[in-house]
């Protein structure tokens, strides 16, 4: 039972990050799409700031519903809630409609993200858990490149509304596969199963959480340096997408600016100051790009 428990929810956290990132490949279809309005870069950029806000708020709240309410019922909904609002993103018809859908799919993956891992960690002594989770992140790296590489090529040959229905609505089957899952008494591999611990109320719960979390040196410390290894990874990213000819989606099935674009990387880094690099690609026909660590030129 295990097994398959590591198998299904690592096989959905794949999903999960192919559904988040097959949308930058389908901007510049989206840029040219009339019944959205032509929708400016600034727009476009609205769709993944909507996932994030909402996935952050909707978290503690699935965190709270994890720790009272069954389970794998949970991620089901949830797995079930962002495949449909993928699904119907590829339904728009409007520039409104595609943002409603798109920042319903923070709240499915909220359900998901917050609770997965401790059901996993329940079906496992603590001295394997590591590997465990390991195997579990995987399918993170994995589904992000998969994201970009299915979310072009489809649009090439597809269309971008084909794209969505693709990364959508496989996720309709994964839902129907966490039934297959038990939910084990919660901390029952563990020294004292919280299941037998009083609730709290849920402001209090979460109140309670907050603060045991911010006295972890160890949490502290390790959050800080995921969100510095993020910010880090992406600067480098288009530091090294700005010095080489934009590739078409359809060769890479990643998302670059096209020719003549502005594209601007920040890099900010403990006690130094943000470093502003502005590349500016030449017109078609050119091989290279420029740098220049100016203002941009003026038309």
């Amino acid at each position: 039972m295990r097994t398959r428990a590591l198998v299904v929810l690592t096989l959905i956290n794949m999903f999960n990050y192919i559904d988040r990132w097959m949308v930058p490949p389908l901007f510049e279809s989206l840029k040219r799409e009339p019944i959205l309005g032509h929708p400016s870069d600034a727009r476009l950029g609205s769709l993944m700031t909507a996932f994030v806000i909402v996935y952050t708020v909707a978290s503690p709240v699935f965190g709270l519903l994890g720790d009272r309410m069954r389970r794998t019922r949970l991620i089901a909904a949830g797995v079930a809630v962002w495949s449909l609002a993928t699904a119907t993103a590829g339904l728009a018809a409007s520039f409104l409609m595609l943002f409603l859908a798109r920042a319903t799919v923070g709240i499915g993956e909220a359900a998901y993200g917050t609770i997965a891992p401790a059901l996993l960690s329940d079906y496992y002594e603590p001295d394997r858990r590591g590997r465990v989770m390991a195997i579990f992140a995987c399918a993170i790296p994995i589904g992000s490149a998969l994201g970009y590489v299915i979310g072009g090529l489809v649009d090439t040959h597809f269309g971008w509304r084909a794209a969505f229905f693709v990364a959508g609505l496989p996720g309709l089957l994964l839902a129907a596969l966490v039934f297959t899952v038990g939910d084990p008494p919660r901390g029952v591999l563990d020294n004292a199963p919280v299941d037998e611990e009083p609730k709290a109320p849920p402001l209090v719960a979460l109140r309670n959480a907050y603060a045991a979390l911010s006295k972890n040196r160890l949490y502290v410390l390790t959050s800080l340096g995921y969100l510095e290894v993020f910010e880090q990874r992406d600067a480098d990213h288009y530091d090294r997408i700005a010095r080489y000819p934009t590739p078409s989606s359809s060769q890479t099935g990643l998302f670059v600016p096209q020719w003549g674009r502005l594209f601007v990387a920040v890099r900010a880094q403990s006690g130094q100051n943000a470093e502003v690099r502005i590349y500016q690609a030449h017109r078609a026909g050119e091989s290279h790009l420029t740098n220049e660590t100016t203002k941009p030129p003026r038309e």
